[in-house]
């Protein structure tokens, strides 16, 4: 019998409504507070910046379900139900007898999850008369939702994405100006929290809790505007509940029920809209399901944080939130700056973690290890493939070693364990060490700087990771074919085809014009007054 992988709803399916844990928390959130008298503000104070009845479903501890405007649904029908799948490979890959399925919410126009509270909050103020948005954004992701759902309901956007994520991230904004958004990077010139930041710290790479600072100070600023957020807050969360609901309805279909739902979590949405459906089982029936909010350690707030009122962005604009934190003012790394990097969780979050409904841990990036020669990386994922990676080794008595017998202790003595392997490397070169690990079956890798990845056999004639394609410059001297990166992603049946490199500057000059209506007389007469070259 062949095994179903997809499971997927029908349009009449997809869910009329949201759930709000709100209203069957046993320990109901702590009201946000006004920071200048440290009283609890209502739905009218809110409305100040967000949308009214975002304002209104942000405090809202009492009806469990609300319903998803018509509009808002017939807009989630384009890409909704995502599908939820079952992940044959992954377990096949751990050697697990667990059943692993995961909800694929990247089908979505932004490809990301984004999208479902991006559409319902640009509706509400869309119907309160509202004419312009703001928000922040970090990798980008909620940045495109936004600006997508602006256009969709004839909004203007503007968008300030952390600095460093921008120069990191050039194709992200860009997306967002394709959707008619105005992006700005943060800290800027253009508000006052952003110009007092880079007068004390002119190289300040960003974070979320300054873009937000931005973001909100225009929205206060600029008659018929509003701040709109991607996370965090209760509102956000409960738009995204559309996926645990769906997800719930799958799960049936597959005959199964969940032990386990684990999430990543930067603010709260994705983990909140994911696991909320399945708790009110645990808070209303008594289901044994755990609840695992999985965070980086560079921005450890659930597992390092502090559980206190806080403001929700750096220049202190907000309310002051209950929440684990690491304080507003914090930055991470640059290299961590966009996503699931900001210094506070979510309120609903926090106050369940506090009162033991779920729990949370934080997961290092990977480490690389030092051979004779160079630097390598092994994924060593399960406790049998450190089994496997020990002998390999030829030492197997580590797999019974208390330090290193499981997941969580060898993620506790990471710096020790790393000493050993890098000790039994030290006299191997890395394309030793990858031969022994790799028929020992455990994955491991080189890691290559651009010119060993050039002339890796594997990346440039299996992967067909370089590939030449006609030059654009059509110019005695210059070179007939250059060689381009190529498609990651392969198909059987539609295989990728190059016929062409990126144009040259100002190759595709004369058919834009013509396109935007300039006639070849008047694009003459701007050659001859130096308006174009």
């Amino acid at each position: 019998m062949k095994k179903q992988k997809r499971f997927l709803l029908e349009e009449a399916q997809i869910p009329r409504q949201w759930y709000n844990i709100q209203a069957d928390m046993p320990t109901k959130p702590l009201p946000p507070l006004n920071p200048q008298t440290h009283q609890p503000i209502g739905p009218e104070d809110l409305a100040h910046i967000f949308s009214e009845e975002c304002s209104r479903q942000e405090l809202d501890t009492e009806h469990a379900w609300i319903d998803i405007p018509d509009e808002v649904r017939d807009l989630y029908t384009y890409y909704r139900s995502t599908p939820l799948v079952r992940a044959y490979a992954l377990e096949k890959a751990l050697d697990t007898p667990a059943h692993i399925y995961f909800k694929n919410e990247s089908v979505s126009p932004l490809g990301s999850h984004k999208i479902n509270s991006a559409l319902a909050q640009c509706y509400y103020c869309k119907r309160e008369g509202v004419t312009n948005v703001t928000t922040e954004t970090g990798a980008g992701q909620w940045g495109a939702a936004l600006s997508y759902a602006a256009k969709i309901f004839g909004l203007e956007a503007a968008v300030y994405q952390v600095k460093i994520t921008m120069k990191q991230k050039p194709y992200r904004s860009i997306l967002m100006r394709t959707f008619g958004a105005t992006v700005e990077g943060s800290p800027s010139m253009s508000t006052r929290a952003g110009k007092d930041i880079i007068t004390r710290d002119p190289l300040n790479p960003g974070s979320l809790g300054t873009a937000i600072s931005e973001a909100v100070e225009l929205a206060m600023q600029t008659p018929g505007c509003k701040y709109t957020l991607g996370s965090v807050l209760n509102h956000v969360s409960l738009h995204q509940t559309v996926i645990g609901l769906e997800a719930e309805k799958q799960m049936e279909m597959a005959e199964e029920y969940p032990d386990m739902v684990i999430a990543c979590f930067g603010g709260g949405s994705n983990f909140g809209g994911l696991a909320f459906p399945f708790m009110r089982h645990t808070i209303l029936d008594g289901k044994k399901t755990e609840f695992i909010a999985a965070e980086p350690s560079s921005c450890p707030k659930l597992t390092r944080g502090k559980f206190e009122y806080d403001f929700g962005d750096e220049a202190g604009y907000t309310p002051l939130l209950p929440m684990f934190t690491l304080g507003h003012d914090f930055k991470p790394a640059n290299i961590h700056a966009g996503g699931l990097r900001y210094h506070g969780a979510g309120v609903i979050v926090s106050q369940l973690l506090k009162d033991g409904l779920m729990e949370a841990t934080d997961i290092k990036q990977l480490d690389s290890f030092k051979a004779k020669d160079d630097y390598f990386v092994i994924a060593s994922g399960t406790d049998k493939h450190f089994e496997k990676l020990s002998a390999a080794m030829g030492m197997p008595e580590l797999a019974q070693d208390p330090l290193y017998c499981d997941t969580e202790s060898r993620k506790k003595n990471a710096d020790s364990l790393k000493e050993i392997i890098e000790k039994w490397t030290a006299d191997k070169t890395v394309s030793e060490v990858c031969k022994i690990i790799d028929e020992a079956g455990i994955p491991v890798a080189p890691i290559y700087n651009c010119e060993q990845a050039a002339n890796d056999k594997n990346i440039v004639e299996v992967r067909e990771m370089l590939v030449k394609v006609p030059a654009p410059v059509k110019h005695p001297d210059a070179p007939k074919e250059l060689t381009v990166i190529g498609n990651p992603l392969k198909m059987e049946e539609a295989p990728c085809v190059y016929y062409k490199a990126a144009p040259d500057l100002g190759e595709n000059n004369e058919e834009i014009f013509e396109s935007l209506g300039f006639t070849k007389e008047q694009l003459e007469a701007f050659r001859a007054e130096g308006v174009i070259n």
